[in-house]
């Protein structure tokens, strides 16, 4: 049943007299009238209010013909009262045009054929606006971590969304994706828009990141401020991802030097203040014994230089104290080989003039 002064009594009304001639009817409070589609015509008719069947031909006036363009065929009508425009469906060209409530063409939403065939209704969208959804930046990042990045999702009142609207409904529409270097190599990782309030991505790759928040698939639509940079450091050093060089071969009294690159779990490089390497040879490892290894800044390596005497066999063992874990591969073995003679330290069995 049709309530009286609504938009269904309207078109009951004027259809008595016209047809399906008229497809689409919006009343227009603001202006006392309502706009009706005349596709036979191919126009926009704007009638009283008051208008009556037997009125209806002369009480009515055009209100848009052809919109501005070269051909149209309109189909269908939606006013939207708070910004005071009409979107008109466009069946033939395939288009959305947009019309002020002054009569002033705004132009279409869609050019050409594309994901919009035929359209033949209309319908104010109550969800997510995203030119009016906004994207606030995370204040750190870490490699591996889940990156959390607030969003304020808004309607196209500019209102956030309520808590009792069914935003699961739209987030198969959004994606947070992040662009950066991996091994060099120009990369794209896809997170996840879990509410209207959250979008979260989790980079393994230290760095920096151009990150965006969008909206469809289809002709994707950046959130307000979504374009924006994400700063990846990297994660804890992990001992068993380090590499370590060291000097295989020595003669005996050289120095033997052992350098640490720490890296953490994803291959990244680390600088972390907090990171202590040490050392021992053989199985002396008690503390006494132990050398650690210095990082002269700004170089991310450690490095350290110890003098053995004794040739042969030897083990070299490397840990990351914060974790009193032993680097892969560690120990580390390595051959002393004897020094030239040494008048102080040869022995002869000769005899000396004071022996006779």
């Amino acid at each position: 049943m049709c309530i009286p002064g609504t938009e269904c009594s309207m078109r009951n009304k004027i259809m008595v007299h016209y047809g399906q001639q008229f497809r689409g009817i919006a009343i227009i409070p603001a202006r006392e009238s309502y706009i009706v589609v005349d596709r036979g015509a191919k126009k926009l008719l704007e009638c009283p209010l008051t208008t009556t069947n037997a009125n209806v031909n002369t009480a009515c006036t055009v209100f848009a013909y052809e919109a501005a363009s070269d051909s149209w065929d309109p189909y269908n009508i939606v006013a939207d009262h708070t910004k005071q425009l009409i979107y008109v469906a466009d069946l033939l060209y395939h288009k959305i045009h947009v019309l002020t409530f002054d009569k002033d063409y705004l132009g279409p939403l869609h050019d050409s054929l594309g994901a919009l065939v035929s359209p033949r209704a209309l319908a104010i969208k109550s969800g997510p606006m995203p030119s009016l959804s906004s994207v606030s930046m995370p204040a750190s990042a870490t490699a591996g971590s889940p990156i959390n990045v607030p969003l304020t999702l808004r309607d196209a009142y500019n209102n956030p969304l309520p808590d009792s609207y069914p935003i699961a409904t739209e987030l198969p529409l959004y994606q947070i994706t992040a662009t950066g270097l991996r091994d060099g190599l120009p990369t794209t990782l896809t997170g996840l828009v879990s509410s209207s309030t959250l979008a979260t991505i989790t980079i393994d790759y230290a760095g920096v990141w151009n990150a965006t928040v969008t909206s469809s698939l289809t002709n994707p639509q950046t959130l307000r401020s979504g374009a924006f940079q994400i700063a990846v450091d990297p994660a804890p050093t992990i001992a068993a991802f380090c590499s370590a060089s060291f000097s295989s071969a020595v003669i005996a009294g050289e120095p033997i030097t052992v350098t640490v690159a720490p890296f953490d779990s994803f291959s990244n490089p680390t600088f972390h203040p907090e990171d202590v390497f040490d050392c021992f040879l053989d199985f002396n490892d008690e503390d006494s014994n132990r050398s650690p290894l210095i990082r002269t800044f700004p170089s991310t390596t450690f490095s350290v230089s110890r003098l053995e005497t004794a040739a042969g066999t030897h083990s070299l063992h490397v840990f990351h104290n914060n974790t009193a874990t032993e680097l892969s591969g560690s120990p580390f073995y390595f051959q002393v080989t004897p020094g030239p003679p040494h008048r102080d330290t040869c022995e002869h069995s000769l005899e000396s003039e004071e022996s006779r």
